[in-house]
């Protein structure tokens, strides 16, 4: 049997925690000789969900806990009940310090690029292995930290793309209150900032005085607000066709619903929306050299345009708008993409086989 003790840094509903989740799940449904041992770090609202594996433990609070914790942690790690660590992310460090003077492999599934990594003051140790979630993380994490090539193995974010085709698919015109015939542009993200909340309504501003047609509407799914953001809308003349959705539990059942999707990330490694997104036949626009959303639309499912340059990408989208045909053509291709390559039964496998050749190197 393979015990292996996997950490996430929290257990909200978003990108690295659900894909843990979801490997989880498919890890104990297809893989009998695993024993699933699940620290989680911090609070979430995917705690119940983690909770039904059978080797499950919370990091706790106070100081005085911690300390018997960590005694507590040594000894399941010295009684050989643990063969192999895996990190969902970066941002472990402090309990893999209490794991680092064992003599077990620890595996870091890095799902960050400069932000999180910076947040986090991740430091790379030899002893480690490490997973990324795009080129554009190698890339980084080879020249920012010096890790060397062969401690490295790409493995990219992956869906169940038959649970995706099959879930409801939700009307955005009956969440909105507008017309089934609107055009639907769509993005998400929690974050602000590195999501490129700020520039959604700039843009939107943009396509409507360029294209004149108010039967379009830019919808954002999730996070907050922020003051910046909501005086730009508030000051937007065309307000009414603009929209934050703060959360939905399943917002993925919308995202049939959309004629365009915007990836404005400053930075993303590899955003799993987008393979939420296009899964259903969505063409993506995102920007150049900002991560892994040009590995997956390449030239022939998606536009890649200069990075932060909003004219431009209003200029892009008004041209998939007149261009059904188009639009069509660079969805499809990216459907196959996704069905032939990023589904969670073949990155489960591959992802499997790295567990498997870590542990016989032990």
């Amino acid at each position: 049997m393979k015990k292996i003790l996997f950490i996430t840094h929290d257990c909200y509903r978003a990108g690295a925690q659900l894909l843990l989740l979801n490997y989880l799940k498919w890890l104990k449904s297809n893989k009998s000789d695993v024993v699933i041992h699940v620290l989680i770090m911090g609070e979430g609202e995917l705690l119940n969900e983690f909770q039904q594996f059978d080797h499950f433990y919370t990091y706790p609070k106070n100081k005085i806990s911690i300390k018997f914790f960590h005694i507590w942690l040594k000894y399941l790690l010295w009684s050989n009940k643990i063969d192999l660590v895996y990190s969902n992310t970066v941002m472990n460090q402090e309990i893999l310090n209490q794991i680092d003077s064992f003599n077990i492999p620890v595996l870091i599934h890095v799902h960050e690029m400069n932000y999180w990594l910076n947040q986090s003051k991740f430091v790379a140790k030899k002893q480690y292995r490490y997973l990324v979630a795009s080129n554009a993380v190698k890339k980084l994490i080879i020249e920012k930290y010096g890790i060397e090539n062969k401690k490295i193995q790409l493995v990219y974010e992956y869906v169940n793309t038959l649970q995706l085709q099959n879930q409801t698919k939700k009307s955005i015109a009956g969440l909105l209150g507008t017309n089934n015939s609107d055009i639907v542009i769509g993005a998400c993200g929690i974050e602000s900032f590195r999501k490129g909340k700020d520039l959604f309504v700039p843009l939107a501003n943009f396509v409507f005085e360029k294209y004149k047609h108010l039967n379009i509407h830019f919808v954002w799914f999730g996070g907050d607000v922020n003051s910046i953001i909501r005086k730009d809308w508030e000051n937007s003349k065309y307000r009414s066709n603009i929209h934050f959705i703060h959360s939905i539990p399943q917002v993925s059942e919308y995202f049939a619903d959309l004629d365009l999707f915007l990836m404005l990330s400053r930075e993303d490694p590899f955003p799993t929306v987008n393979l939420e997104v296009g899964i259903h036949g969505i063409p993506i626009i995102c920007f150049k050299n900002c991560g892994g959303t040009e590995e997956l639309i390449k030239e022939d499912a998606g536009v890649a345009v200069e990075a932060f340059d909003l004219n431009i990408m209003a200029d892009e989208i008004i041209l998939l708008l007149k261009d059904k045909e188009k639009r069509l053509v660079l969805g499809n291709n990216l459907k196959k993409r996704i069905l032939d390559n990023f589904d969670i039964h073949k990155t489960g496998e591959e992802i499997y086989q790295i567990l498997n050749n870590l542990l016989s190197k032990k």
